[in-house]
């Protein structure tokens, strides 16, 4: 799988799933075995959150805490393994 075909799985899979805008590439991570993990940031419908997480930890300077981050697993064959919530914090 290319790099671009990785991308282009990832954003069509959070668009369907959690509906928003803005859609950006954040970073690609590729596996041992092929596999890919994708991190893409959108704006949420959602109200935007508080620069802390549950935990009460701050956000990294420079991170959008209007956005959401999310990763999607991607295996060698193109099919999405998993979707998750990616935290950026600091501390």
């Amino acid at each position: 799988m290319t790099v671009t075909e990785a991308i282009s799985i990832a954003k069509h899979s959070l668009s369907e799933l959690f509906p928003g805008s803005d859609y950006r590439l954040e970073e690609v991570e590729f596996q041992d075995q092929g596999d890919v993990c994708v991190t893409i940031s959108y704006r949420s419908q959602d109200p935007p959150r508080p620069g802390v997480d549950w935990q009460g930890r701050r956000a990294a300077i420079g991170i959008d805490t209007s956005r959401t981050y999310k990763t999607v697993h991607i295996s060698n064959d193109g099919v999405v393994k998993s979707v998750r919530m990616r935290p950026i914090v600091v501390g």
